[in-house]
């Protein structure tokens, strides 16, 4: 009677035991079938902020297929009663990865980082850390563009006016594209173009096609020094340099209405001038003119002495009475 009545104690022990497991093993693990789903409709699923003054995560965790690896989370990370940030993000401890999305309790958002300190910051952990904008239209003409606007509800200022913005305009069908920069001029207008940098890295400012020039400005430019490199004419001060004679530059202006090598106000009107050109240019008139200047001294000096020479004749000769 007594082994009986100690086998059927062993079986309630057992049985107790078996429903223990199988109730801690269902509440970690549930449905317990493959590819089930839970559905919540119209409820919610919460998680309470523990009471301890350390820190904690509360959240999903996803595991690999064999369950003993985490590979990624959402939830919410803190210390005591504050928040940290709410995660979604890669590797087996997601709340401080920083391979993925975090939001700060002031609506701050980082990618790469746990502790955004702007509205967005981005960062990356290479060397070769990118931001790409694109999109998933192959045909001509298609644009990807960075766009900053005012807010709604700010006085004076149009509701989601686009105040500056930089986009790329696709060439065509070539695959190349333009760099456009653009800015309002008014806080009522949109941002219109101001400059463009093509395919071929020529920048245009105020006009869309600089041609074949690397900078070309429809407008005034301002600067505290240009250099420019180009060549220079002291090769009008070598001994076999053909110097024109006064009268056949007079000739050459009566004909032409200007100096030789020097362009026309047509061709300037029409073709602009180049700078380090013209400089040479220039400087090479300036050059023959010291020549002739030269000239006309020797000249001077000569004739200065033949006058004198006279002179002393006249007066060494004798007076007629």
């Amino acid at each position: 009677m007594k082994l009986i009545t100690s086998f059927k104690l062993l079986f309630y022990v057992l049985s107790f035991l078996c429903l223990g497991s199988f109730l801690v093993h269902s509440q970690n693990k549930y449905p317990t079938t493959k590819n089930s789903s839970v559905v919540i409709d119209g409820g919610q699923l919460l998680m309470n902020k523990p009471f301890t003054t350390g820190g904690w995560a509360r959240g999903i965790r996803f595991r690999s297929a064999s369950g003993t690896t985490i590979i990624g989370g959402v939830g919410m990370l803190g210390a005591g009663n504050a928040v940290s940030n709410v995660f979604l993000a890669h590797g087996p401890n997601p709340w401080s990865s920083k391979k993925g999305v975090y939001v700060a309790p002031n609506g701050r958002v980082g990618i790469g980082t746990t502790a955004p300190l702007v509205p967005l910051e981005i960062r990356g952990n290479t060397t070769n850390s990118k931001l790409i904008l694109g999109t998933g239209l192959n045909s001509a003409s298609t644009q990807t563009a960075l766009e900053f606007r005012h807010r709604y509800g700010v006085a004076g200022f149009t509701n989601g006016q686009v105040f500056a913005a930089i986009r790329s305009l696709r060439s065509g069908s070539s695959g190349t594209a333009s760099l456009i920069f653009s800015t309002a001029s008014s806080n009522s207008t949109h941002a219109s173009e101001k400059m463009r940098i093509l395919p071929s890295g020529n920048i245009g400012i105020g006009t869309r096609n600089p041609g074949s020039y690397k900078l070309a400005v429809n407008g005034k430019v301002r600067a505290k020094e240009v250099v420019v490199e180009t060549g220079w004419s002291d090769f009008v001060f070598e001994a076999d340099y053909n110097l024109r004679s006064l009268e056949e530059v007079a000739q050459h202006i009566s004909k032409h209405g200007h100096l030789p090598e020097i362009p026309s106000a047509e061709e300037v009107a029409k073709n602009g001038v180049k700078l380090g050109e013209m400089d040479s240019k220039l400087l090479m008139k300036i050059e023959e003119l010291t020549l002739y200047l030269l000239e006309q001294e020797q000249k001077i000096n000569t004739l200065q002495q033949e006058i004198k020479r006279i002179s002393g004749n006249t007066a060494s000769q004798p007076t007629k009475l």
